[in-house]
């Protein structure tokens, strides 16, 4: 895809879940350019990893992001997960919401922190859903 289509792919809402779906194309996007970027000749790495640092928002230096790439790019073992935080949808007032469910966050971010899969923690319940009332 050139940088168009990746934009669309990334920003469609057009599907029948509409957000469900974009946000599944915005992690598989993702998940491609680190794939892309890891695959470069180490020589273009710093100017790739410069222009990347002027689009994300982040606590880590372009130097540290450098030194992540490259550490991953001479094998290190690199792990990505992409998850969709458990939730349940409902009605509220007639509009549609998406509720976190807050238990099986907790147990995927406890599965995650200890290197496991968490693809599989689906959301049931929500705090929040069970206050308004939303079946």
């Amino acid at each position: 895809m050139d940088g168009e289509t990746a934009l669309v792919f990334a920003r469609s809402r057009a599907y029948v879940d509409g957000d469900f779906t974009r946000t599944a194309n915005q992690r598989k996007l993702i998940a491609a350019l680190a794939e892309k970027i890891l695959s470069m000749p180490l020589a273009k790495l710093p100017g790739i990893v410069q222009t990347a640092a002027g689009s994300i928002t982040t606590d880590m230096s372009v130097t540290d992001l450098y030194s992540l790439a490259t550490q991953f790019q001479d094998g290190g073992e690199l792990t990505m997960t992409s998850c969709m935080v458990p939730s349940i949808t409902g009605m509220y007032k007639s509009a549609s919401y998406v509720f976190c469910d807050e238990n099986a966050l907790a147990s995927m971010m406890q599965t995650i922190e200890a290197g496991g899969d968490a693809s599989e923690i689906a959301g049931s319940t929500s705090k929040l859903a069970q206050q308004l009332g939303v079946k």
